[in-house]
């Protein structure tokens, strides 16, 4: 999904705009979301923030990135591969001078 533009709000916030209006499972949750406490609603603008943080940051993965990312979680999951041991990670830094 692509952003159409983005928008500046009264509260001096920038939002991106996308071309399709929201979900009816989206509509509903927001209508739940009316109702519960004001600090779960907070959590919920600081959730959704985030995500447009994210979607407005410059650096993206390509479709084979993320498709290499997906893979490598995949085989750490399945035990075929594993991650650098401290003590690994200890010697690269070291040997890169770090």
């Amino acid at each position: 999904m692509v952003p159409l533009d983005r928008r500046a709000y009264g509260d001096g916030s920038i939002g991106i705009c996308y071309a399709r209006t929201m979900t009816e499972k989206l509509e509903k949750v927001i209508e739940r979301v009316r109702y519960w406490p004001k600090a779960r609603q907070e959590d919920v603008v600081e959730i959704l923030l985030e995500m447009e943080r994210q979607d407005a940051h410059a650096c993206r993965l390509t479709d084979d990135q993320a498709e290499e990312v997906s893979r490598i979680r995949y085989d750490l999951a399945e035990g075929r591969i594993g991650l650098a041991t401290d003590e690994e990670m200890t010697a690269l830094w070291k040997a890169c001078g770090l």
